[in-house]
């Protein structure tokens, strides 16, 4: 991972960084039982995790009688090709004298422009200060137009097409009741597959098993700088200064005249 972090920066745009080993074959649980798969291992799962258009990357597996290999691929992206072009596929088609194709026809990707599209909309409805207020009024309990016009400082044809709009985007549904919200689409928007984003307390890097595996970030017989060790605990917090101090309370680093070495 400390090959990928100080390496990124040096890859010009249009460059590639090629990691030996992506997946890695270990026991999962199946249904119940334990069973041997081969999984991406824990760099490249928040790799691909990561990607926002600013790079690509392509898993080659080579699946050997004997172990687990292949090679994990990055790209850089260029700049020009980060733009997003606004024409439809239909249009830049006929424009290269293709034949038109529908792009729905296409099977990748779907649920993810789905819920773009969703967004999008969403977030453009939201832009209106009278829908925001009629939307309100109607979470709050309006039932009506009489109702919101109570609660909402617009005229009646802009709170009229405020409520269509709502209803067309399923915001809100009109029961026998009145005007209810539907909570729907917002939980359909949400991203069930989040990945976890903490990073470890300075309370569980100090216990005694962690710092055995920070400590190992040190190679023994060799003398570092206040400096270099400090980048080193940099890596695992942002406090590294406590960090270097804890390594050093507890004996797994020795300090002597603005120099440490490894000990543990």
């Amino acid at each position: 991972m400390r090959f990928v972090i100080t390496l990124w920066k040096h890859i010009t745009a249009g460059g590639y960084l090629c990691l030996h080993e992506p997946t890695m074959t270990t026991t999962v649980a199946l249904n119940g039982a334990q069973r041997g798969q081969s999984v991406r291992t824990p760099l490249w799962e928040e790799i691909l995790y990561r990607l926002d258009g600013s790079y690509e990357a392509l898993t080659l597996p080579e699946n050997h009688k004997y172990r687990q290999s292949g090679l994990g691929i990055i790209r850089k992206r260029t700049p020009t090709e980060q733009i997003v072009r606004a024409q439809s596929l239909q249009a830049e088609l006929i424009e290269i004298n293709e034949l038109p194709i529908r792009n729905d026809l296409l099977p990748m990707g779907k649920e993810t422009l789905r819920k773009r599209d969703t967004r999008n909309s969403l977030i453009s409805a939201m832009t209106s200060p009278t829908l925001r207020a009629v939307y309100a009024a109607i979470i709050l309990g309006a039932k009506n137009l009489s109702e919101v016009l109570k609660h909402v400082d617009s005229d009646a044809k802009n709170i009229h097409k405020s409520i269509n709009r709502l209803l067309n985007l399923g915001l809100i549904h009109n029961t026998t009741e009145g005007f209810q919200a539907e909570e729907t689409l917002w939980k359909m928007l949400e991203n069930k597959h989040e990945r976890n984003r903490e990073n470890l307390s300075d309370r569980h890097l100090e216990t005694e098993e962690m710092l055995s595996k920070i400590a190992q970030a040190f190679q023994k017989q060799k003398i570092y700088s206040e400096t270099e060790v400090s980048k080193i605990c940099n890596l695992f917090t942002v406090d590294f200064a406590r960090l270097r101090r804890t390594l050093v309370e507890r004996g797994f680093l020795q300090r002597h005249g603005g120099k440490y070495q490894r000990m543990r």
